[in-house]
């Protein structure tokens, strides 16, 4: 009776081994995939902040002339509004 106690006892701790080191394994090719994917999206997202500041010396002159020509050109709201 003990020695089986015992045989089962040394059966139970190989299994929560085994368990451990798939456990860990699971655990590392799932980490280094997120790792992997942060980043992917950070290089996705450098790349877009990248383009979006290209795009913001591109066109800044024209956008300067227009928010000019916004404030300098008053449009009359009672032209063509006479008695």
């Amino acid at each position: 009776m003990k020695q089986a106690k015992e045989e089962a006892k040394k059966e139970a701790d190989l299994f929560k081994q085994q368990k451990l080191i798939e456990f860990t394994k699971f655990k590392e090719s799932h980490m280094s995939g997120t790792s992997k994917q942060q980043q992917e999206l950070h290089q996705k997202t450098a790349a877009e902040i990248a383009q979006i500041k290209t795009s913001i010396v591109e066109h800044e002159h024209e956008v300067v002339q227009m928010l000019m020509s916004a404030l300098t050109h008053i449009d009359d709201p009672f032209a063509g509004l006479e008695d």
